[in-house]
C-alpha cells in the first residue's frame, strides 16, 4: 500500500491503482534501491529490495507497452 500512495491513486472503491505519470525514473530508483538493499525506507516498512523489485516489474512494462504502440502505430 506504500507505493500505491507514494505512485498512484485509488478507485472509487479504493483500490490502488498505478499513476505512470507520477514516476518515470524507474531505471535511476532501481540503482538507488540496489545501493541501499537490505535497508528500509524511510516509512521503516518498505524494504529498499522490494521497491527495486516494483522499479524492475515498472519499467519492464513501459517498456513492452511503447513495444505495442510501436507495432501498433497508436
Amino acid at each position: 500500500m506504500a507505493g500505491a500512495k507514494k505512485h498512484g491513486t485509488f478507485d472509487a472503491e479504493g483500490n490502488p491503482t498505478w499513476d505512470k505519470t507520477k514516476s518515470t525514473d524507474h531505471a535511476d530508483c532501481i540503482i538507488r534501491h540496489l545501493a541501499d538493499r537490505g535497508e528500509y525506507e524511510n516509512d521503516g516498512v518498505t524494504r529498499h529490495s522490494a521497491a527495486m523489485a516494483w522499479r524492475a516489474l515498472a519499467l519492464l512494462q513501459t517498456e513492452i507497452e511503447a513495444d505495442k504502440v510501436k507495432v501498433s502505430g497508436v
